[in-house]
């Protein structure tokens, strides 16, 4: 790991290069030092040497440095806050092949560091730092779902599609993207499969509360015009996209994914309703909790004693 971090050479002097190949080379040269030892990583002037080849000028050099968090970051919540804001950003990158290696990275991060719906028992049990932006991670998943390239609208709403609405054990990634997306075989798709249709629809919820606040912090206006990521994202998963073709329909393996996302859609829109009645009892009762507090203290009973019973009420 000394290679990498010394500022006089190494990566550090390779990255000054003015030829492609030779930054592509720089970049390779850390991920063989990272190879050794992963801790590379939480240096300072690596991070540094990985947020250059980020914003490097070619495409491939970015991909490469895209993959090479990628190889680390998914099996380590550690990593993977810390390098989240990079990896967020390059889902953005005006090169395509860029953003689908790391919406990748983020669908991975979801489903190997964290679960559906937040950090892993796991982590919590060990005192391990848990990956806890599972939110972010799917909401900028789903704005690729309006992205300019076709291809990479399928690749979003696909893996969008398993997250929240696969009602099997193994989220389904495109077809298309299958190979490309290996690393999401087996038990890490069990992972994030795993959560009820609850705790799928909590996910989503989150999300949701997510992206309406970054769009307006201070209110929420529904309808969604058609063209919001939510809405995109939505009608993508359930065939009703008018802009490409949808990501399931069909015969065969097609058609099975289709039933599926059908399915996963109506157990998660009854958790839904099920989570809203659920808050509508639990306020009404808080409130006839408060009046009948509120009723005692106006009759003489000790304030305290009628703070108290709200509260319990409440909680």
């Amino acid at each position: 790991g000394s290679a990498v971090g010394k500022g006089g050479g190494g990566v550090g002097a390779g990255y000054q290069a003015t030829s492609t190949a030779e930054r592509s080379r720089a970049v390779k040269a850390l991920g063989s030092a990272i190879e050794m030892d992963e801790r590379v990583l939480g240096h300072v002037d690596v991070q540094a040497a990985v947020c250059a080849a980020l914003e490097d000028d070619a495409v491939s050099v970015r991909e490469a440095a895209v993959e090479l968090l990628g190889r680390h970051i998914s099996h380590s919540p550690e990593l993977a806050m810390t390098y989240f804001d990079l990896i967020g950003r390059a889902s953005n990158d005006a090169g395509l092949s860029v953003r689908k290696r790391a919406v990748k990275v983020l669908w991975d991060c979801c489903v190997q560091c964290g679960s559906a719906a937040a950090a892993t028992d796991a982590y919590m049990d060990t005192g391990a730092p848990a990956f806890t932006r599972a939110c972010e991670a799917v909401s900028l998943i789903m704005a690729r779902a309006a992205d300019a390239e076709d291809s990479m609208r399928k690749l979003a709403t696909g893996l969008c599609a398993g997250l929240l609405f696969s009602s099997g054990s193994h989220p389904a990634v495109p077809d298309a993207d299958a190979e490309a997306a290996g690393g999401f075989q087996g038990a890490s798709l069990a992972a994030a499969a795993k959560g009820s249709p609850s705790a799928r629809a909590m996910l989503l919820a989150e999300v949701c509360d997510l992206v309406y606040r970054s769009d307006a912090p201070t209110s929420i206006k529904l309808p969604l015009p058609s063209d919001h990521s939510l809405v995109v994202v939505l009608k993508a998963i359930l065939g009703q996209s008018s802009t490409s073709q949808p990501i399931v329909g069909g015969g065969g393996a097609l058609a099975a994914q289709a039933a599926a996302a059908q399915q996963g859609a109506a157990d998660l829109a009854r958790a839904l309703l099920e989570k809203i009645m659920e808050l509508q009892e639990a306020a009404a009762a808080a409130s006839a909790a408060l009046d009948a507090a509120l009723t005692g203290t106006s009759s003489g009973a000790h304030p305290a004693a009628a703070a108290a019973a709200a509260s319990s009420a409440a909680a």
